[in-house]
Formats: structure tokens, sequence, C-alpha cells
């Protein structure tokens, strides 16, 4: 984050870590930046954790991204237990739209 600070700029971002920190301080461009990267960076691994913050937080496009994600590599998912244990109902969201517009 103090990186970020001091130069704006974002090397190896951990998304979801650094928009914790920046929430907490009240860093809206560092906010914008890490839903930014995560929008353009969605793998099997994160999509889960992306789409649980975009909808904590209300990110629109980003939850749209994410599901558009999973709608179209849903099948190469390990970590959904993720979103199920955390979020059910968005789970069924997700679920609903990689069956049923796949």
């Amino acid at each position: 984050m103090l990186h970020y600070i001091y130069t704006s700029c974002i090397e190896d971002l951990t998304a979801t870590g650094l928009y914790d920190a920046a929430n907490k301080y009240g860093i809206l461009s560092l906010k914008n930046a890490c839903f930014s990267y995560l929008k353009d960076n969605i793998t099997s691994s994160n999509a889960c954790e992306a789409l649980l913050l975009a909808d904590n937080q209300a990110v629109g496009d980003l939850k749209a991204a994410v599901l558009d994600y999973i709608v179209k590599h849903g099948k190469e998912m390990g970590n959904s237990r993720l979103l199920i244990n955390s979020n059910g109902k968005l789970a069924a969201e997700a679920l609903h739209r990689l069956f049923y517009e796949n």
C-alpha cells in the first residue's frame, strides 16, 4: 500500500488484500485500481474471492465480469467451496448463470 501511495503504481498486486487496506484508510484511487486489476485479471483461482468482494462492495461491473468468467470457465474452478460457504445466494446466482446461460 505504501508503494502505491508514493508512486501511484501497482506491482504484484494482491488486489483483495490491498483493497481491504485501501478501504480501511479511505484511498479511493487504490480501491478503484484494485477493482480494475481484478476485472482485468480474473482467473480460476481468484474468481470466487473477486465475486464475493464485488458483491459485498456493490461493484456491478466487476461482479458482471466475474459472473461472465464463471459462465465461460466454471468447470475449471476448484475453489468454489469458498463461495458456497461464504454466500449461498451468490453461489446460486453464479451456478444459475453457469448452467442456464452457457
